[in-house]
């Protein structure tokens, strides 16, 4: 099962907040000072940094990972998705994150004491916006895990697809591929094993006799 990655961020002068979201990890996780992504409808490129509200606010590490986010109980008041969207998630401290900007007037009385800029509680990047994240932050994130158990999974790795539009990443050994070792036996309930398989005879259907010892079960012979 995929590692689950809970945020919630904080009401601070950096950004309003956002009620603690559910999201799934499906690649290995970027982390660094600062990260640099294109904002705006120009698409300016703005450093952007983790922030948490410690000592009045400072600049944390910010992380990027491939995450599916999960919708809340109750989307029309925790915000986020209405159903599981996969995307790029990046995220700071627990007071979200920082994008620098000069050209961002500071609010008197809010943010006056931060770095000029503005904050978000976190920042998704579609899918289809991948090429907005650095060289070197694809280089992670584009790398898929197992879903099952976390096993970093190379490049050229297929996905398996569990339903229309959803898809999965496995290794052999959680897709079934490669068999675990057999478990120890239990205790078997023969006659109730015998009447659902002459149940099955009678509806004409194949049924296994290996292990009974016997030559038909219909015509009740033995050795």
């Amino acid at each position: 099962m995929a590692d689950k990655l809970t945020i919630y961020v904080k009401n601070t002068s950096n950004s309003e907040g956002m009620p603690l979201q559910s999201f799934e990890r499906l690649s290995p996780e970027w982390t660094g000072d600062s990260v640099v992504l294109p904002f705006g409808p120009d698409g300016e490129a703005l450093e952007m940094a983790g922030w948490t509200d410690l000592f009045g606010g400072r600049p944390c590490a910010v992380h990027v990972v491939k995450a599916r986010w999960l919708p809340h109980e109750r989307p029309d008041i925790s915000g986020g998705p209405t159903s599981p969207t996969t995307g790029y998630l990046v995220y700071g401290g627990n007071s979200g994150v920082r994008i620098l900007s000069d050209d961002v007037e500071p609010t008197p009385g809010v943010d006056d004491h931060l770095p000029r800029g503005y904050g978000r509680p976190i920042v998704w990047v579609d899918l289809d916006n991948v090429a907005d994240l650095p060289a070197n932050v694809r280089q992670v994130v584009e790398t898929p895990i197992c879903e099952g158990c976390g096993a970093i999974l190379d490049k050229s790795a297929n996905p398996y697809f569990v339903d229309v539009g959803q898809s999965v990443y496995l290794c052999e050994r959680c897709a079934g591929g490669e068999a675990g070792p057999d478990p120890e036996p239990g205790p078997v309930d023969y006659l109730a094993r015998a009447k659902a398989d002459l149940a099955a005879l009678e509806r004409g259907e194949p049924v296994d006799l290996s292990g009974w010892g016997v030559r038909d079960l219909r015509a009740g012979g033995g050795r």
